[in-house]
């Protein structure tokens, strides 16, 4: 019926295997390695470097958002939520795929969304 189970080290190769190993300086057993796993010598496996993610501030103020702007940097982006229409969301997605496909600016949906809110910001004359 059915194949009899396989322990985890039976299954996968030596860079499978590798890929899952703890790193020697941190967290787990403390020999670094899981308890399943096959023991693999240092020339095997090329190992990349550890890098650590930046913390990003969680705000920004007005200050802050002028200085990245002016350091040739983008303006941080805030999640705001809206609910649109099913016409007028389906209507965004059809035309980013259609500008994404021709090689046209701007493509994205957030992109697209937002030229457009900054276009009818200006019409209506209130400071962005």
């Amino acid at each position: 019926m059915h194949s009899p189970r396989r322990t985890i080290s039976e299954a996968l190769n030596l860079a499978q295997s590798a890929f899952l190993r703890q790193p020697e300086n941190g967290g787990g057993p403390s020999n670094g390695t899981a308890p399943d796993s096959i023991p693999i010598s240092e020339n095997e496996v090329e190992h990349a470097p550890i890098t650590r993610r930046r913390s990003r501030p969680t705000h920004f103020t007005r200050a802050a958002m002028r200085n990245a702007t002016n350091a040739g940097r983008p303006e941080p982006l805030r999640s705001v939520t809206l609910r649109l229409p099913w016409s007028l969301a389906d209507a965004l997605r059809r035309t980013s795929i259609h500008r994404s496909l021709n090689y046209v600016e701007p493509y994205s949906q957030q992109a697209i969304a937002e030229a457009a809110l900054r276009e009818w910001l200006v019409r209506e004359n209130i400071e962005v």
